[in-house]
């Protein structure tokens, strides 16, 4: 029994270690990295409904707005407002400017 309670906690610990690492790195990338900026083309616009189903009687949902951009050879997707999303155009070139996953400009 003890050998069981033993491998329960070491795992719970290492799970506690792995979810920790994960946020650091997620956070990390969204507030520690450091401004971007190369020349990119729009390669794709997408929008979908994103459903938010919880315990209460209250479940809603959300238009997500997506834009693709190609950039030297990678594919960065950034999540825009309703607004902004209407003025990206497939096709359009220009320079972005991005800070980890937040797009920042594109002119």
């Amino acid at each position: 029994m003890k050998l069981i309670e033993s491998i329960f906690q070491n795992l719970s610990a290492l799970l506690g270690v792995a979810m920790l690492l994960l946020l650091m790195n997620y956070y990390g990338k969204l507030f520690f990295s450091r401004t971007k900026s190369g020349k990119a083309k729009v390669i794709r616009k997408d929008c979908y409904e994103k459903q938010t189903v919880s315990k209460h009687p209250m479940n809603f949902s959300e238009t997500v707005y997506e834009v693709v951009f190609l950039c030297e050879n990678k594919e960065l997707l950034f999540q825009v407002s309703e607004f902004s999303y209407g003025n990206y155009r497939v096709g359009q070139t220009g320079t972005l400017k991005w800070k980890g996953r937040k797009l920042l400009d594109f002119s």
